[in-house]
């Protein structure tokens, strides 16, 4: 539910993803891993009309490792950057959307 506009968001039949979750840094209230909480939260605090509220990172994935590989290495890197710095983020991992199967993407 997105509070600023009354509307509910539901992407439980959206296809070609297999994995997402929310990686927060050390410290962080852990009331955040849920979507509402924290992109609420993050809206709320972005008061500025010119302010920045996410950034997106797509990232290839090698099509030759195993879905498990895959989302360790999503896990790795997007903890990396999380560690580094100092910033939420939400991580989803995206099947290829093309016939050739190559395409893996977080």
């Amino acid at each position: 539910m997105d509070e600023s506009t009354g509307k509910e968001e539901n992407y439980t039949r959206k296809k070609g993803h297999y994995h997402s979750e929310i990686v927060l840094p050390k410290g962080a209230d852990g009331k955040f891993k849920d979507r509402a909480t924290l992109w609420n939260s993050v809206e709320k605090a972005e008061t500025r009309k010119n302010s920045t509220v996410a950034r997106e990172f797509l990232i290839s994935l090698p099509h030759e490792l195993t879905h498990e590989q895959r989302k360790e290495l999503s896990q790795d890197i997007t903890q990396r950057l999380v560690d580094r710095f100092g910033f939420a983020a939400e991580l989803s991992i995206h099947l290829p959307d093309k016939k050739d199967g190559l395409n893996h993407h977080v």
